[in-house]
């Protein structure tokens, strides 16, 4: 619920007279991943709230509700995200959070009871 309310926060509401953009094929990040750790790590301190931005640009770039958002997140589909769930997500999505974001990330979505 904490994700859900985060991504309706962060995404402003559709525009109804604008054209229906074409559909794509599959998740895909938002913007091209750092060329390398190094500058990944150069780009300063990483907050909760940023992996709440990326996953929420994620999302929205996709086109995803806040249920198809849940369903790409919850990779074992047993209606909980757990850490595995993140990681894998963070890799399939090319989000490139970095795994202290992603453990930080979890524990404010309720950690095990997520």
């Amino acid at each position: 619920d904490r994700l859900a309310a985060a991504y309706v926060s962060a995404v402003p509401p559709a525009d109804p007279l604008a054209a229906a953009p074409a559909p794509r094929q599959g998740p895909v990040a938002p913007t091209s991943p750092p060329e390398d750790r190094a500058q990944l790590q150069s780009m300063g301190p990483w907050t909760v709230q940023d992996s709440i931005d990326v996953v929420a640009a994620a999302l929205a770039y996709n086109r995803l509700d806040v249920e198809e958002g849940y369903g790409a997140f919850d990779a074992d589909e047993d209606d909980r995200i757990s850490l595995g769930d993140l990681t894998l997500a963070n890799e399939t999505l090319s989000l490139d959070l970095v795994p202290g974001a992603i453990r930080d990330l979890f524990e404010l979505l309720g950690g095990a009871q997520a």
